[in-house]
Order: C-alpha cells, then structure tokens, then sequence
C-alpha cells in the first residue's frame, strides 16, 4: 500500500487474536486491511515501522518531482527570469538509408526471411544497398 493511501495504523483485537490494522482513504477504496502476525513482538516492531514511515512520508510527501518552493515563487514573480538552457546535441544519421528502407515495396515481394549472424535471430532481407549494420547505425 502507497504511504498516500494510508489513513491510519493500528493494532486491534480481532476474533483470530491481535491483528496490525491499516486503514486506507476512501478516496482509495476505504479498506480496512487486518493482518496477523505471529510472535505478538513482530507484529509490534512491524507496527511502529509502518507508524514511523507513514509520519515521515506524510510531513514530507514525494510526489517523484523535486520542487524548489522558493524558485517557483521568483519564476511567478519574474515570467522574464532567465531559465536553465538545455543542453541539447542535435545528431544526424544517414537518412538515405531509412528513406530507403521505408520506400521498398516489402509488401509486394514478400517478407523474405534469413538468419543474421550479426543479431543472431532471423530478420527480413533488408532491401538492396543496405545491410543489417547501416540500418542499425540510425538507430
């Protein structure tokens, strides 16, 4: 269960004995999830980890981005601040040899199919003029 899901922990008595309990919002299904565990001492250990993490993630949620609360407001503020630029390298590949893959008539011909040393698995005959390395050479 997500720590954002959770609601509460506990340990109740249930009719099979203590049971470590995890209640989940509504929103997420409103479930009420028992669990037994046996020695009684495990259960208690297991209980005040689960009670632990569950506090540290909700003080602190991680939703998978980091978020700079300060740099947002002066970004609000300034729309004209200057920005981190990207560090972008712009390649390019032979794109004669794509244009000519993609124009064959395959479809016409039949898929002819052999063994690549290269890949070791079976492939299409690729088109006169290429072979298997040029065209993994785009990619």
């Amino acid at each position: 269960i997500p720590y954002i899901q959770m609601k509460s922990t506990s340990i109740r008595d249930s009719k099979f004995g203590a049971a470590l309990v995890v209640e989940v919002m509504k929103r997420c299904g409103g479930y009420v999830l028992g669990f037994r565990m046996d020695p009684a001492e495990h259960m208690k250990t297991v209980f005040k980890e689960l009670s632990s993490m569950h506090a540290i993630y909700s003080r602190e949620p991680i939703f998978g981005v980091d978020v700079n609360v300060q740099q947002g407001r002066q970004r609000h503020l300034d729309p004209r601040a200057d920005s981190a630029a990207d560090d972008v390298e712009i390649l390019t590949h032979d794109e004669a040899t794509m244009a000519a893959y993609y124009a064959d008539d395959s479809e016409e011909r039949g898929a002819e199919l052999t063994y690549s040393q290269e890949l070791g698995l079976a492939i299409e005959l690729p088109p006169e003029g290429l072979s298997v390395k040029s065209l993994w050479s785009v990619v």
